[in-house]
């Protein structure tokens, strides 16, 4: 807070990166690189100081922002001479996050604005809609299919992004933004619905697939994707049924169970990254 003060009243700020050290010491010879913060929880912490001032950055802000709300795909670019935003698909071969630090001020921060947190339930029941809310206050960007027009009205449904009707479950997976950094969730409200919606998830490269059910259920729904003619590895992508292994009966108590899957499975599917 003292050193954000500081650099508000500057005239020119050139941004910067610093590391704190949290661990006690008993020499600061120990620290190779950054400096001692003054507390004892050990570990370090890589801090970019940039000032955002209305004259210079406000254009840079206001097309990140928008790129955001809109769910776009863009980069954010910040190093010692200032910052830019382009707009430019996701590069998956890189984290989400980097910092490349060559010494002194030859350092460049990138950070893919497009949300990687990404989630497709298809089925709009009180289960996936439970689902819908727990993952939102998680972070998540949600897509959530139903065939059904008049459901959702007494489910007090508030999620940022509206539910998308589909005429059949099958077209549901083709209508996802960026398949490959999305996860699907099957929870329909019968056996025939779970079967076409797998049937459209699973020629897409979706990296985790997962059904609600009753193992004789999912035994069923395997053996008719199987006699629809979908490989055994399209079979071994599902994860079914779908949560941990823990009491679940409301629909509340199965959307924590099919959150800890899901994050257990993914955990590096965040925005954080461990810097050097």
């Amino acid at each position: 807070l003292q050193r954000a003060a500081d650099l508000l009243n500057r005239d020119r700020f050139v941004p910067e990166v610093r590391t704190l050290h949290h661990q006690k010491a008993s020499s600061d010879a120990e620290i190779v690189d950054g400096e001692r913060s003054g507390m004892i929880c050990a570990g370090r912490q890589t801090n970019l100081y940039a000032v955002c001032r209305p004259e210079s950055e406000l254009v840079v802000v206001q097309q990140m922002v928008s790129i955001v709300e809109d769910d776009r795909p863009g980069v954010l670019t910040i190093d010692a001479s200032g910052w830019t935003v382009q707009e430019t698909p996701p590069d998956l071969t890189r984290p989400p996050i980097e910092l490349t630090r060559n010494g002194g001020e030859d350092w460049t921060y990138r950070e893919e604005l497009l949300n990687r947190k990404r989630l497709a339930i298809l089925g709009g029941g009180h289960c996936g809609l439970a689902l819908a809310r727990t993952m939102q206050r998680l972070g998540y960007e949600l897509f959530v299919y139903e065939t059904r027009t008049n459901v959702f009205e007494s489910l007090n449904v508030e999620l940022a992004r509206p539910i998308e009707v589909v005429d059949d479950f099958r077209q549901a997976g083709a209508r996802v933004d960026v398949p490959e950094l999305t996860s699907a969730i099957v929870m329909t409200t019968d056996f025939p619905s779970d079967v076409k919606a797998l049937a459209g998830v699973l020629p897409l490269p979706f990296p985790f697939v997962g059904v609600m059910g009753a193992p004789a259920k999912i035994s069923k729904i395997l053996q008719t994707l199987s006699d629809e003619g979908f490989s055994s590895a399209d079979l071994d992508r599902i994860h079914a049924p779908i949560g941990i292994g823990i009491p679940s009966h409301t629909p509340e108590e199965i959307a924590v169970s099919v959150a800890a899957q899901l994050l257990a499975s993914h955990p590096g599917v965040g925005r954080r990254q461990d810097l050097p």
